[in-house]
């Protein structure tokens, strides 16, 4: 199907980056646009449409049982890890705790999480797209994924989440601005 340059209507080759009679940018162009219904809120539903649950926030040098503890309050999944700075470093999930404990670790009052977390964890802005958040997962093989601003994380939003914000009926969102 050919790309039709908004600019000067020229009739371009599918795939290509700019126009071949103007120059104009084309990439846009060539972006699949969103329909109705699911298709249209997992593209144009960013992460704030989610209403993200605020983080669990510790330091590299706090004690894993002290983490997990909170993260048993909180009735989280995970914990983020913040720098002095309050920049994300590290995340801390139910399942690196499950897999990376050894049963010879026996003092966890004294592990700091930073053993144990995971480094550099790949975030999302709070304006990237549930389509964007869904891949993101999908390619990493990740279940909680921090949202940041800045750099600072703001919230983490899981599988769990997208799918029970997917899983509303579409009549649950009128009136409501985004």
């Amino acid at each position: 199907m050919p790309i039709i340059c908004p600019h000067c209507r020229h009739e371009n080759l599918e795939g290509i980056d700019t126009c071949e009679k103007c120059h104009q940018d084309l990439r846009h162009e060539s972006l699949p646009k969103p329909k109705e219904g699911l298709q249209r809120r997992i593209m144009s539903e960013s992460m704030r449409h989610l209403n993200p649950s605020g983080p669990i926030l510790v330091r590299p040098e706090t004690p894993i049982l002290e983490v997990v503890r909170k993260m048993q309050e909180g009735q989280l999944g995970s914990a983020l890890v913040v720098n002095e700075e309050g920049t994300l470093v590290g995340i801390l999930t139910d399942r690196d705790v499950l897999q990376k404990i050894g049963f010879e670790q026996s003092d966890l009052t004294e592990l700091p999480v930073h053993t144990l977390m995971t480094l550099d964890p790949v975030p999302l802005e709070e304006d990237d797209s549930i389509a964007f958040a869904l891949n993101k997962m999908s390619v990493g093989g990740f279940r909680h994924i921090p949202v940041v601003r800045g750099g600072k994380p703001i919230g983490i939003i899981t599988v769990k989440d997208l799918f029970h914000h997917l899983c509303r009926p579409e009549s649950d969102f009128e009136g409501v601005e985004f």
